[in-house]
């Protein structure tokens, strides 16, 4: 084995060069100098375009799964301020209703006509009722106007009547009247209305 052979031998197990000639090895005076092949320099990578950052945090989600709250129950209604109990009756004093039949007639001029009227006593009222014929709108008196009896005498829930007698003339003015019955025991007082018409 020559030198040269020997000396490609132990390059090719120092750098796992597949092969070397005689232009790679100087030999000089003093001793042997072996140079290796330049290695091919590398590109760097390029930077990626948009580099990770930090992960942003997700959402919370819009409708939580899981059961429901149950609604508040509503509040109680506040207690009435003032309470409604049993109502009292409404006092009734004594007093007595009058009513008159029929409630309308007609008479002819310088004719007579009557009218029943029918007093009734109430919560117990005694006493004599004294009674008017009045000719509406004025509340005048009935000229020729009569009662039978007069006063009228009520028991404690009686009833009593008197004839009211109605006298016209030539010179009652012909058309509808309105005759106001009223009846007076002191301070109380009541009424009932009739017509007439006269021809």
């Amino acid at each position: 084995m020559s030198v040269n052979s020997a000396r490609c031998l132990l390059v090719f197990a120092l750098f796992a060069a597949p092969a070397c000639d005689s232009t790679d090895i100087h030999t000089t005076s003093s001793a042997s100098q072996i140079t290796a092949p330049t290695p091919i320099p590398t590109a760097p990578s390029p930077p990626s375009p948009n580099p990770p950052g930090p992960a942003m945090p997700l959402p919370p989600a819009p409708n939580p799964s899981g059961p429901m709250p149950s609604p508040a129950p509503p509040a109680p209604s506040p207690p009435a301020p003032n309470p409604t109990g049993p109502v009292a009756p409404p006092i009734r004093l004594p007093g007595f209703l009058i009513v008159g039949t029929p409630i309308q007639q007609s008479i002819v001029r310088g004719g007579n006509v009557r009218f029943v009227v029918t007093l009734r006593s109430i919560n117990g009222f005694r006493g004599d009722v004294t009674l008017f014929a009045r000719i509406l709108p004025r509340n005048e008196l009935w000229n020729g106007s009569s009662w039978s009896p007069q006063p009228v005498t009520l028991e404690p829930n009686e009833t009593a009547t008197s004839t009211l007698t109605i006298a016209t003339s030539r010179a009652t003015p012909a058309g509808v009247q309105a005759i106001t019955v009223e009846g007076r025991s002191g301070e109380i007082q009541d009424t009932a209305n009739l017509l007439l018409t006269v021809r």
